[in-house]
């Protein structure tokens, strides 16, 4: 396991003040967790290189593949919603459908209001 520390320029306090790649990791996966995007891309990346957690190009893979999918995922709410502006509810209730199949809440929940 990679756990490189780095020394920054000094703060305008005058200390120097230390990064750590490892350290990074961990806050990075805490926030993945919770659903930040961004922080499961940069989790792809660390894995990719190896930079505070042990390389791994599967492990890569698979958090930059979800990534992907989360912008196709936000694609397809968004194009979902101005159907409904535009009252083409059968083609946006069809693309929500899809999108709660994967597990998509939101999507669920749009369903459900559209039925309702």
């Amino acid at each position: 396991m990679s756990g490189e520390t780095i020394k920054l320029p000094k703060s305008e306090s005058g200390e120097t003040v230390e990064f750590s790649f490892s350290k990074a990791y961990d806050h990075f996966k805490a926030a993945a967790e919770k659903g930040h995007t961004l922080a499961a891309y940069n989790l792809g990346i660390m894995h990719f290189t190896g930079l505070g957690t042990y390389q791994s190009c599967s492990l890569a893979t698979t958090f930059i593949q979800h990534v992907a999918n989360v912008g196709y995922q936000t694609q397809q709410l968004k194009l979902a919603y101005k159907l409904v502006q535009q009252e083409h509810y059968l083609k946006a209730t069809l693309i929500y459908m899809e999108l709660a199949e994967t597990g998509l809440s939101t999507a669920q929940l749009n369903i459900g209001l559209l039925l309702d």
